[in-house]
């Protein structure tokens, strides 16, 4: 089990690698406009003592269509369905980009792709001693700069903790955009989103430790 403790406010971030059959104009439900909705919540006073939990579902692949709460009548989805009943549900939105990285760029940063720093999918090359060093067995991708402001970062500032697991795709431990100093105080599960191909994959990354899945390979 994943906690996060000593957290009475908790954002997470969940990076859902999944293989579903998609429409071509829907490869990603990334939803920029979320990006304004936590700053306008940070801009606007306090109107109780404890601020709300705040869970964001990111799925690669997902259709639009295919979660029941947007009319999917025979894939069941009841959980994330009654999280649609009881919280917003956006029927209006743009995909930040076409591809993984760059869309999550955008979602991250709240930035337009023509500003955003990652603009398409590319694993860069790492100096070999200190792939080794940090016990690198997949690229990861194009690392964020460091002095991006990220969702994250906002939400620790207003006191929340914060923990991304799925995929991340934004840079390697290590790199300008580790997880962890682009403001989630716990990561766990695949930084590189080639590594996320794999279904049953050998180890998961908890921050920077390695922890081996047993019977998997």
């Amino acid at each position: 089990m994943v906690t996060i403790s000593d957290a009475t406010t908790v954002a997470v971030i969940l990076y859902l690698h999944l293989t579903a059959r998609v429409h071509s104009d829907m490869r990603s439900l990334l939803v920029v406009c979320c990006f304004s909705t936590f700053v306008g919540f940070f801009a606007c006073p306090a109107q109780s003592a404890s601020p709300p939990n705040i869970v964001l579902f990111v799925a690669d692949d997902l259709g639009y269509g295919e979660l029941g709460c947007y009319g999917q009548k025979i894939i069941r989805t009841p959980r994330i369905d009654a999280l649609a009943r009881e919280g917003v549900r956006f029927t209006n939105f743009y995909s930040g980009n076409a591809v993984c990285a760059p869309s999550r760029c955008c979602l991250m940063t709240g930035k337009h792709p023509g500003h955003a720093f990652v603009r398409n999918n590319a694993n860069p090359k790492h100096d070999p001693e200190f792939a080794k060093q940090m016990g690198f067995e997949y690229p990861g991708q194009i690392p964020i700069p460091a002095d991006e402001i990220t969702i994250a970062e906002l939400l620790q500032g207003s006191g929340y903790a914060t923990g991304a697991f799925g995929k991340w795709g934004l840079g390697h431990f290590g790199t300008s955009g580790d997880p962890n100093t682009q403001g989630f105080n716990l990561f766990f599960g695949f930084n590189c989103q080639v590594h996320a191909h794999n279904h049953y994959p050998k180890f998961l990354w908890r921050n920077r430790t390695k922890e081996v899945q047993p019977g998997n390979e």
